[in-house]
Formats: structure tokens, sequence, C-alpha cells
């Protein structure tokens, strides 16, 4: 069987926002927020077809601040500003 290993990563500044990042090859799956892109649903929808499709998908989650480099990464929004 495949595996993935998968990271959810919150916005630390503005909560709507997220992103699913493979954490073996560091390449961003998606991202939005919850008002344009209905984020939650989307990330749940990628990951159940990964697990239609035969893959073990391991997945852990994390908050991204703006002093940690995978803010830039991600290109969230900063909205301490």
């Amino acid at each position: 069987m495949k595996k993935l290993n998968l990271l959810i990563c919150y916005n630390g500044t503005f909560e709507d926002e997220k992103a699913l990042l493979n954490k073996d090859t560091n390449e961003v799956l998606c991202k939005g927020d919850y008002y344009h892109d209905k984020i939650n649903e989307y990330i749940e929808g990628f990951i159940s077809g990964l697990e239609y499709c035969g893959y073990e998908v391991e997945k852990d989650t994390i908050i991204i601040n703006p002093d940690n480099e995978l803010f830039d990464k991600l290109d969230f929004y900063n909205d301490r500003y």
C-alpha cells in the first residue's frame, strides 16, 4: 500500500486559512480559506480521494506563524498588519 505523510497547516494569524502539504516532498497540495474555497471540506475530500485510491494517509497538524519559514512558502495572509 502506498503511504503519504501529509501536514495540515493552519494560518496562525488568520484562522480560516489552511494548506495541505506533502511532508515527504514539501509540495503544497492545496491552499485556501473557508469563505472563498471551503478549504475544510476541500482538504477532507482530497484526503478521502487519496484513501479511496488505495493510499494510506498519515496526517499531522501544525499552526504556522509569520516567524516560521513555511508561512511565506504557503503564501499565507498575515492578519496582524
